[in-house]
């Protein structure tokens, strides 16, 4: 059965498997017909995750409700949080561009990761909502 029943998203890695974000549970890989899942003592920064986004070189990225994005490789996991520049912990939606570049969401923030550096994006009056 799940590992939690409290799933908030679904996504998918390069090799096909299925992977579901929870509330308590981390992220939660189903192989084999078996779950497999990553919280704090895997690694994870909050075992409370948000979202996922699979990048075009293959990383998993999980954003969490207080820990900030987590990068998931085969061989490790590290963190992306306010001592990179993010201004918010708790990330929910992940986009990657055509240039490559990812897409942050944060409440009524948004950043993006470019070369490696995270900015802040700040539109001032250019963008209204109506």
């Amino acid at each position: 059965g799940l590992p939690q029943s409290q799933i908030v998203n679904i996504g998918q890695d390069v090799e096909g498997n299925i992977w579901l974000t929870t509330i308590g549970k981390g992220a939660c890989q189903l192989k084999d017909n078996r779950f497999n899942c990553y919280d704090k003592s895997k690694g994870l920064t909050d075992n409370n995750t948000n979202s996922l986004l699979t990048d075009r070189e293959g990383t998993l990225w999980i954003t969490t409700f207080s820990g900030g994005i987590n990068r998931v490789t085969k061989q490790l996991v590290t963190s992306i949080s306010t001592n990179e520049g993010l201004t918010d912990k708790n990330i929910y939606p992940l986009f990657q561009d055509r240039q490559e570049n990812i897409w942050i969401g944060a409440a009524a923030k948004l950043f993006q990761l470019k070369d490696g550096k995270i900015q802040e994006k700040s539109f001032g009056s250019q963008l209204r909502y109506d």
